[in-house]
């Protein structure tokens, strides 16, 4: 039996429509060689799937799968094999975390519920620490036509902040 499952299709990111082989060959895998973490210190909400081999030929299978490129480690040794390193970041790692949960041992269980625990999801906003009465303030100024150097100065934020919202849509969910 075939059964397809993905994520949101209509996100850019979307990992490949893996049918029930690749799923459970990707949970084989995982449980062997993956690691599921929580987020960095400096992004503790961001939680991680990473997987380290020696074999590229399965890291390119990973990588369609995932829909993100690997990366070369580089060698500590000469004579060391080449390596190779893959990892699914935030929400795309959460959801397959949560799907692969319970086809996992109880030590992969155990890494999954910290990783899923430290995840905080958040409307796509990148690293901004603008408040919602700053972007409120600027999008109020950008509909008066006000310059966006002018904006910047009045609400004490960057040209950048204000070029974001203005010209690439940050921040949708304020009005």
């Amino acid at each position: 039996m075939v059964t397809s499952w993905r994520f949101d299709p209509s996100h850019p990111h979307s990992i490949k429509i893996m049918n029930e082989f690749e799923f459970h060959w990707l949970c084989g895998l995982l449980e062997g060689e993956g690691s599921f973490m929580k987020g960095p210190p400096s992004r503790p909400q961001y939680p991680v799937i990473s997987m380290c081999s020696t074999d590229e030929d399965v890291m390119q299978r990973v990588s369609a799968l995932f829909n993100v490129v690997y990366c070369k480690v580089t060698k500590r040794r000469s004579h060391w094999k080449q390596s190779f390193i893959i990892r699914l970041h935030g929400r795309r790692a959460v959801e397959l975390m949560l799907r692969m949960r319970a086809h996992m041992s109880t030590r992969r269980k155990e890494q999954i519920d910290v990783a899923v625990a430290s995840y905080e999801a958040r409307p796509n906003r990148g690293a901004s620490k603008l408040t919602e009465h700053q972007v409120r303030q600027v999008k109020h100024l950008i509909q008066e036509h006000q310059t966006v150097r002018a904006i910047a100065e009045h609400c004490k934020v960057s040209v950048w902040s204000v070029m974001r919202i203005k010209n690439h849509g940050a921040f949708p969910d304020i009005v």
